[in-house]
């Protein structure tokens, strides 16, 4: 029996859908279950998505992710950047010019460049704070 991972082309994964389609439109729980799971432990580390929605709008230094995000440490940062670096979702690049690094997004960074945008979408559309709800609940009485 074949063991249900994505067939890797020239070091680069499959799109899902060919994966996908490998095994006739169905993949078992466990697997998918196990894709999900890594993603998620990924992209809920605090700030992380944060940080990877920052640089889609393009590279960035320290000093401006830190900007863009004053409410998180400096410490914190650079701890969300090392783990984005192993994780290979950014990569870090020195400028020839300047003694400074920037951060960018490498391919498999990018390969977020819909979903983030779309989360945050549906969690404006489709998530309500307490707060919100108990205002809708009180609309819809009065």
């Amino acid at each position: 029996m074949m063991s249900q991972e994505c067939i890797s082309t020239k070091g680069k994964i499959t799109k899902y859908y060919t994966c996908y389609s490998m095994y006739k439109g169905r993949l078992s729980i466990e697997f998918i279950s196990e894709k999900l799971f890594s993603a998620y432990q990924i992209i809920t580390r605090r700030w992380s998505i944060h940080i990877l929605y920052v640089l889609l709008h393009g590279p960035k230094r320290f000093r401006e992710i830190h900007q863009e995000i004053n409410q998180m440490s400096e410490m914190m940062l650079a701890r969300r950047l090392e783990d984005l670096l192993k994780d290979q979702l950014i990569a870090k690049q020195f400028t020839s010019k300047e003694a400074y690094a920037i951060y960018v997004l490498t391919e498999k960074g990018e390969s977020l460049s819909s979903f983030i945008p779309n989360l945050i979408e549906w969690s404006c559309t489709s998530v309500l704070r307490e707060d919100e709800d108990e205002s809708m609940k009180n609309k819809e009485e009065g």
